[in-house]
């Protein structure tokens, strides 16, 4: 086995052992009884057969279809001792654990395959013929020896999963900022060292692996990424500098930088659903600088109150703020071998805390017994020390079961210029937060997960200065038309409210790019969005939509993904067909008489093409 040293020791690149096969033993690993039961279940596993190429008779199971077109039913005619009438195209190939080192041609006459895994050979090179491969949405490589991939996988519209860890890229493969439906990633385990921006463009990303790497910095746009419940940046050479802001990141919840450069906390106002974050050894010495005019805030870091888990071990903290008290959710607190002389009493205020480790620090107020005598013994130590002075009852009256700490003030939101108001509850706002707002000034709100029936008319004060607004998950049923104001507004996402129409103000945003109407009421798509001719997005699924507009759709020149699945369209517009730019244009979940399933089943640009044919 080989090894490539890498910064954190060493990385092993798999070289499966196996002797040179006759060409008897290799038709011996795919008997004939395997090529029936391939026939019948849509489904081959070749994997860990000592192969060193794909068999010839593999490629062959991709022409059901062709075998089938001129049955002769008069002569009750079978294939290969198998019903005709029962025969599946491959769908499902397995070929991990083996030695091939090359993917013939021919690849893409398996055009009904939904999941490839080709884990653990000894690739160097993808053909561009798999990016023929349009009903994949499994494609496995990870473990082989791989430096870039061609830009004709472009052609995977449908791929959900992609997995590359455990290869030698040295450069992000820019083909996949247009593999738009991808839900997980791992390019894990390589030598990446920069990542263009880009991958803002996947916007269905849920989980994302770019640990053991040696990236020194992350691309802006990865906050754009605002499906992620996971991202992984553990073991590279990430600064913070390097580590933008992630606060539009509203769903994620466990974030990995651990074995990285980073000396202060990440800014990570407006990740309200963050439950775990791990940070063990990097160069942290304190977490909230002395100055409340930097970076990160006390009141940010009250803003996190989901967080459950904190891994801090292995720095060199010296001090933990008595703000960490804001954290009412907190389970397991890490804060082993660093620089702590003493802890802060407010820990014991926080209810849930399990698991609290200091070990390996010079705690100098606090006995050895008390510290290895476990969590309850040393939290029941720190309760003792209270009474709290009266800098002390300032922060416990900061806690989150005050609804005055709920609302940030102008400090909180200086740093990530946003007010973030997210998942509290809320029936209304007070005048006074969209002030401090104006002062800051914020470009981005978020209202989100709240029980609003109706905008505050004081939040447009803000108009000028928006670039993203977020309310998505209340109760709107309209849309004032002071949202024209929003002259530099970028993202708005309205999805899961009870919206029937939007005001003919929203065609002033000229800037505006993404705009999310899913989960509504609306019946048709409103006229005022064919003026927004930015628009790169638009997501409108889950709707009682009956028609599309094809005239009003085209002069959306810019639009790449277009999502009306979930409605009640009944048709198409062939002229839909001319929209060439688009990159998705989902249609499932509708009651289509055409295209038909099998249509749509072949991606975007088989629809677009079927479309095009029908304009007379």
């Amino acid at each position: 086995m080989s090894k490539l040293a890498t910064s954190s020791g060493f990385k092993r690149i798999p070289q499966p052992v196996f002797h040179l096969q006759t060409k008897d033993e290799e038709e011996g690993c795919f008997p004939e009884v395997l090529k029936k039961q391939a026939r019948k279940t849509g489904k081959l596993n070749l994997s860990d057969k000592n192969l060193t190429c794909i068999p010839d008779d593999v490629f062959k199971l991709g022409e059901v279809h062709s075998e089938t077109k001129d049955v002769d039913l008069g002569e009750n005619c079978d294939i290969s001792s198998g019903k005709w009438w029962e025969l599946e195209p491959l769908k499902y190939l397995d070929l991990s654990s083996n030695c091939i080192s090359e993917i013939p041609k021919q690849i893409n006459e398996l055009d009904s395959l939904n999941t490839l895994n080709l884990h653990q050979n000894n690739l160097t090179e993808i053909p561009a013929q798999l990016g023929h491969l349009t009903n994949l949405t499994k494609l496995d490589l990870a473990y082989n020896r791989l430096t870039a991939l061609p830009m004709e996988l472009v052609g995977l519209k449908n791929l959900k999963s992609l997995y590359l860890s455990q290869n030698l890229f040295k450069t992000f493969p820019e083909c996949i900022f247009d593999l738009v439906m991808l839900n997980q990633l791992d390019i894990s385990n390589n030598e990446l060292n920069l990542i263009s921006p880009g991958i803002g463009f996947l916007t269905r990303l849920t989980h994302l692996n770019l640990s053991n790497n040696q990236l020194k910095s992350i691309p802006e746009d990865i906050s754009c990424c605002r499906a992620l419940l996971d991202l992984d940046l553990s073991k590279n050479k990430l600064t913070s500098d390097g580590l933008p802001h992630l606060g539009g990141l509203h769903n994620v919840e466990t974030i990995h930088l651990q074995y990285n450069n980073l000396t202060l906390l990440p800014k990570l106002n407006g990740c309200s659903n963050l439950k775990e974050i791990h940070l063990a050894f990097n160069e942290m010495e304190i977490l909230i600088p002395d100055d409340e005019d930097q970076e990160i805030t006390i009141e940010e870091l009250s803003t996190l109150s989901h967080l459950q888990i904190i891994n801090l071990r292995n720095n060199r903290l010296r001090k933990i703020p008595k703000e960490v008290s804001c954290l009412q959710n907190l389970i397991r607190l890490d804060l082993s071998n660093n620089d702590l002389k003493e802890l802060p009493a407010t820990l014991s205020l926080l209810p849930h805390l399990e698991n609290l480790q200091v070990d390996g620090n010079g705690l100098r107020t606090i006995r050895r017994d008390i510290i290895t005598g476990g969590t309850v013994r040393l939290l029941k130590y720190l309760k003792q020390t209270l009474p709290l002075s009266e800098e002390d009852m300032k922060i416990v009256s900061k806690l989150p079961c005050c609804k005055e700490s709920e609302l940030p003030n102008r400090h909180s939101m200086r740093s990530s210029r946003s007010l973030n108001l997210s998942s509290q509850g809320l029936c209304n706002i007070p005048e006074v937060v969209f002030t401090e707002a104006l002062e800051v000034p914020c470009s981005m709100v978020d209202l989100s997960k709240n029980k609003l029936t109706e905008i505050p008319e004081k939040m447009w004060i803000l108009a000028r200065n928006l670039t993203d607004i977020n309310l998505s998950h209340n109760q709107l049923s309209s849309l004032p038309d002071d949202i024209g104001k929003c002259m530099n507004l970028e993202y708005l996402s309205l999805q899961l409210n009870q919206l029937t129409t939007l005001p003919s103000g929203l065609s002033k945003c000229i800037r505006l790019r993404e705009l999310n109407l899913s989960f509504n009421k609306f019946q048709e798509i409103p006229s005022c969005i064919y003026d927004l001719k930015a628009l790169q997005l638009l997501l409108i699924n889950d709707n009682k939509v009956t028609e599309i507009n094809a005239e009003g759709m085209l002069q959306l020149t810019r639009l790449a993904h277009l999502d009306l699945s979930n409605n009640n369209l009944a048709s198409v517009p062939p002229l839909m067909g001319k929209m060439i730019q688009l990159r998705t244009f989902q249609l499932d979940g509708n009651g289509l008489r055409a295209p038909r399933p099998a249509i749509l089943a072949k991606g975007t640009e088989a629809v677009l093409s079927w479309l095009r044919d029908k304009i007379v």
